[in-house]
């Protein structure tokens, strides 16, 4: 039986960032049983119908008062500022809308057929494990690791601890030798690893880190392939650097995303707090909170622009979030959360979708919402056809 009294306490906490490791899960499981209970949702053949349904159902399952929802719930077209409501009923309705609202932006008279065959492909979500590559070429599988130290490098001290490796220096000021390892995520895997120095890296799917096991000299240099969020700890005599491909991110304490997959047409660097300069070639930019910049495949300016935090950084939250996103696109970042490859069988188009959805649901539920909306789809061996 749900504690409905508990769902509107844990949303609130969930919008303020207070709530626990132990609530987000109970929180997150509540919301993914009822996203998976209700795939009819996506059948209403415009936009409005559907943010009413949404509506009546959360209504019926936290016994809200309408009247007063009401004059709380207002989903912009656009973009849902979840921090600006004030009533924890509403906090909850407005959560579990976005879960499951997924609609296609540019035809509000979409055919929306519910189609049910692809709850046979029900391969399940990504999930934290990584592998370790040591200074003499040696592999740790952390994903099989138990907690607790997993062996040393130099005199640091390498430590799991459930999807989390962090790498601990001796006390004091000792030089000491540098060791690089590199931690590499798998398709459909994602990992938090915790530098000597504090700093915080939330390694994407299909990417990995060279970093040294110990920092020194005067700077912190890493290098990063795929994608990766940075919570950078201060050190104002030692500059943190992220190599990608050529191109320098560099800070002194900040918090970033980096997003430069072999398999996108863009690498961008995205600023939520401090300050970064990026570097390619004979230019350089600094970029101020909110803002990303954006270096094209085999280009050399850079271009500065205002960022979608929410759509950024969606994937360390644990949700796809797309706005106005084309097909492709979509099925890239489908392709490596579950680990498959995507074969097309016809042109792609120039449909657009928009929305959020949780990357806890299995693939067959995603690929529901996205059949709503025309798309077709057929599972063979590890290869996902694309019918659109």
């Amino acid at each position: 039986m749900i504690d409905r009294n508990k769902i509107g306490e844990l949303a609130d906490k969930w919008l303020k960032g207070t709530i626990t490791e132990e609530e987000k899960k109970y929180f997150e499981d509540w919301y993914n049983r009822e996203a998976e209970q209700h795939p009819e949702w996506t059948r209403d053949l415009d936009e409005q119908s559907l943010r009413n349904r949404l509506f009546r159902g959360i209504l019926e399952k936290t016994e809200i008062k309408e009247q007063t929802a009401k004059k709380t719930l207002s989903l912009t077209h656009r973009r849902k500022q979840l921090y600006k409501w004030p009533s924890v009923a509403a906090a909850a309705v407005v959560i579990f809308a976005i879960g499951v609202w997924f609609f296609q932006r540019q035809n509000s008279s979409f055919q929306a057929e519910h189609k049910q065959g692809n709850i046979r492909i029900n391969l399940p979500p990504g999930r934290e494990a990584a592998t370790l590559t040591l200074a003499d070429g040696s592999l740790i599988d952390l994903d099989s690791t138990q907690n607790g130290e997993v062996t040393i490098q130099g005199k640091t001290i390498i430590s799991k601890h459930g999807g989390q490796v962090a790498y601990i220096p001796p006390a004091g000021k000792e030089k000491l030798p540098v060791l690089y390892n590199t931690i590499t995520t798998s398709r459909g895997n994602l990992y938090l690893l915790v530098l000597s120095d504090s700093t915080r890296v939330w390694l994407n799917s299909a990417s990995s880190l060279h970093f040294p096991a110990a920092f020194s000299g005067e700077a912190r240099l890493v290098e990063l392939t795929g994608e990766a969020y940075f919570e950078v700890a201060k050190n104002a005599t030692m500059p943190f650097r992220v190599n990608v491909n050529g191109i320098e991110v560099e800070v002194l304490g900040t918090h970033f995303n980096i997003n430069a997959y072999s398999d996108e047409d863009i690498m961008e660097t995205t600023l939520l707090e401090g300050s970064v300069k990026v570097k390619h070639d004979n230019a350089s930019v600094l970029i101020k909170p909110g803002e990303r910049a954006v270096i094209g495949n085999h280009e050399t300016q850079i271009n500065v622009s205002e960022a979608d935090l929410d759509q950024v950084m969606a994937w360390q939250k644990g949700f796809f979030e797309f706005d106005n996103t084309e097909l492709p696109a979509i099925m890239r970042q489908i392709s490596r959360w579950y680990n498959v490859d995507i074969r097309y069988e016809g042109q792609p188009g120039d449909k657009k979708f928009g929305g959020r959805i949780s990357k806890k649901l299995n693939l067959g539920n995603i690929l529901t919402l996205l059949e709503a909306n025309g798309v077709q789809f057929a599972l063979e061996g590890q290869t996902l056809v694309v019918r659109p």
